[in-house]
């Protein structure tokens, strides 16, 4: 079983409640039967004791039936198979080969068509793979807000044999949210301090110089330019102490 870790990103509500794990389908590994479950362990700043694992095993569905495929033609042929109330149009499809297609067109129950050929020629179970995952900040940290940090997210596979077998790297990223809401929140109050024809040019200057950092930090997480983004991570942390003033709770 091969164990790499599937690409992903990750996005959050301006209310901090979940995140929503983008998983890219087409990197996903090979699937068997075998498989038991898939669990999401999370880490904060490298603290596996106060996170716990979250089960995404329903990001896979097993389909009916079986799938013929080959290198020389896109089209699928299913045996039994249930196309047309189980799969929909860019839908990921993944083989017990490890073949993964991308779903053009659905002729009926049994015949479809991918956006590629395969890479083997092959007759076997397929899975439907869910490319997006919402976690609630309670199945995280117990509360509903999102802590700001460095989140590490391992794939856990557990097989028949009971065994475990983590993703050969944990996908990492960075999290700013609080902070970056408490600088908008900021920013909208200085906006009704201007209209009212006073403003803190102190306030004004130190809540830009945030945003600032807040930008080119994003940029750098866009990047995944981990070592940057700590850089800049530990710049905000070190201006916010300066300023005595904690940016994660206005």
């Amino acid at each position: 079983m091969s164990t790499i870790v599937p690409n992903c990103t990750i996005t959050y509500p301006k209310d901090l409640s979940r995140f929503n794990l983008n998983i890219d389908a087409l990197t996903f590994p090979a699937l068997t039967t075998d498989i038991v479950s898939i669990k999401l362990s999370i880490l904060l700043d490298g603290n596996a004791t106060s996170y716990s694992s979250v089960d995404i095993t329903n990001i896979i569905q097993i389909l009916t039936g079986n799938v013929d495929y080959t290198t020389t033609s896109p089209t699928l042929n299913g045996v039994g198979t249930l196309f047309l109330s189980e799969l929909s149009v860019n839908d990921v499809v993944v083989t017990e080969t490890g073949d993964k297609f991308v779903i053009e067109s659905i002729i009926d129950d049994n015949n479809a068509t991918a956006k590629s050929i395969a890479m083997f020629d092959g007759y076997s179970l397929a899975y439907k793979i869910s490319n997006n995952i919402e976690i609630l900040a309670s199945a995280i940290n117990g509360t509903t807000i999102l802590d700001d940090g460095e989140y590490s997210f391992i794939f856990e596979y557990k097989f028949t044999a009971s065994t475990i077998t983590n993703s050969a790297s944990p996908f990492t990223k960075y999290v700013v949210a609080n902070q970056y809401n408490c600088v908008e929140d900021k920013l909208m109050q200085l906006a009704l301090h201007c209209s009212e024809g006073c403003v803190d040019m102190e306030a004004l200057k130190n809540t830009l110089l945030l945003k600032a950092l807040l930008d080119a930090m994003e940029i750098s997480i866009n990047e995944s330019d981990t070592a940057t983004t700590k850089l800049i991570k530990d710049k905000i942390n070190r201006y916010c102490l300066l300023l005595n003033n904690n940016c994660t709770s206005c």
